[in-house]
């Protein structure tokens, strides 16, 4: 998933937005748009030239932009300021449901998963419940670091979070088999939720939590605005705290429990596997070897690209742009992509790479932005105005 990031100054002021995407990303201020092309892991490229609406026009082909940048909305604003105010709106809507239950959270690392976390922990001085917390590591394709901030997590909070792992051996057989998860083909999931499947069928779990948010994504948005619009919070076993927060009600929260996770303050866009497909190229670089056998790695990418990539680049442009994260045919759009920019380069205006990602930094590194604060009311309205909105459409700001 991806979503429009707030850029925020050192007073915290929001100045402008980004949606990170895995090749491109926008940036987004009220009187301009940018498209920009990560060209290496120094610079950037604004391509903007070549974005007429929401398509990417290059030469003989046009490709639609959620391709590369997931259709997302934004809410610069917060629902949930007050943490206390929103508890106690949940509250009364999931009470009766959760009263004596028994609840599971998976807990990713992320930002979502430690709010869910937080909540749950708040609406516990009010209601009688019982949950357990887990965490599934993602052997070969995850670092520990992950790990690490978990059990920080665990401490600060006070709360035990159980340790579990995908099957390791089936995941390296799996890996030989079928290489790495690509786009559209993520096989590792079901391998990461096996353990807590498990757990959860041992525990005899009423609930489990989902962190998903209507703002991550149109997607998610097309799936949960029917909740939204019905204030339901627990659908069958589901249970969604925070899916009406939004992006900066969830910095804030985190950020006012010292619970960032540093891959946030590198400038990373996502909390997920190293190897995750979805993440942009130059994080791909950046992780390679922070994975518990790189070698082992390298070797199944040799055998993909042997079988399926050798015909569409050398092996070093395919490891150096993370080739394998999409199918073949994608692959190819890719480099075609890259040929053009290559032949033109001069005309394009570069930026380096490193100031974008300082941009990234600074919802959790700067001030807690300064927004309006609104009640959930009024969301639930603009949300049943943009559910008219077509289904693959990147919705400006300023329609917000």
């Amino acid at each position: 998933m991806s979503e429009w990031i707030p850029i925020v100054n050192k007073n915290g002021f929001i100045i402008e937005f980004i949606n990170p995407g895995t090749d491109f990303a926008i940036i987004l201020r009220k009187d301009y748009r940018r498209l920009y092309f990560y060209y290496s892991n120094d610079v950037i490229l604004d391509v903007t030239r070549h974005l007429n609406g929401n398509l990417i026009k290059i030469k003989e082909f046009s490709i639609p932009i959620y391709r590369f940048i997931a259709p997302s909305v934004a809410f610069p604003c917060y629902v949930a300021y007050d943490l206390d105010e929103y508890v106690k709106f949940l509250l009364e809507h999931v009470k009766n449901k959760i009263r004596n239950k028994r609840i599971l959270l998976s807990h990713s690392g992320g930002k979502d998963s430690t709010v869910s976390l937080i909540i749950l922990l708040e609406l516990k001085k009010y209601v009688n419940f019982d949950f357990t917390v887990t965490y599934s590591h993602v052997p070969f394709l995850e670092s520990e670091r992950h790990m690490r901030f978990v059990e920080r997590v665990s401490q600060k909070l006070g709360i035990e979070i159980e340790m579990l792992e995908a099957p390791r051996d089936i995941f390296k057989k799996s890996l030989k088999e079928m290489g790495l998860p690509y786009r559209g083909f993520r096989w590792c999931t079901y391998l990461k939720i096996k353990p807590v499947k498990q757990r959860k069928k041992e525990l005899k779990a009423d609930f489990e939590v989902v962190g998903d948010r209507i703002s991550e994504g149109f997607k998610r948005f097309s799936s949960l605005v029917q909740y939204a619009l019905q204030r339901t919070f627990i659908s069958g076993k589901q249970f969604r705290p925070v899916y009406l927060l939004t992006l900066l009600d969830i910095i804030k929260i985190v950020r006012e429990r010292d619970l960032v996770h540093p891959d946030y303050l590198r400038g990373m866009t996502r909390i997920s596997c190293d190897l995750c497909p979805y993440r942009p190229v130059y994080e791909i670089n950046e992780l390679f070897h922070e994975v518990e056998d790189p070698g082992f790695i390298e070797q199944i990418l040799r055998e993909e690209y042997k079988r399926l990539y050798s015909g569409i680049a050398s092996f070093e442009d395919y490891m150096t742009y993370a080739l394998w994260r999409y199918h073949p045919d994608q692959a190819r759009t890719i480099m075609k992509i890259r040929k053009n920019f290559n032949e033109h380069l001069d005309a394009y205006e570069k930026a380096l790479l490193k100031n974008f990602r300082l941009k990234l930094k600074t919802p959790w590194a700067n001030r807690i932005p300064e927004a309006s604060k609104i009640e959930i009311d009024v969301l639930i309205h603009l949300l049943k105005q943009l559910a008219k909105k077509p289904k693959y459409t990147v919705i400006p700001i300023e329609e917000i």
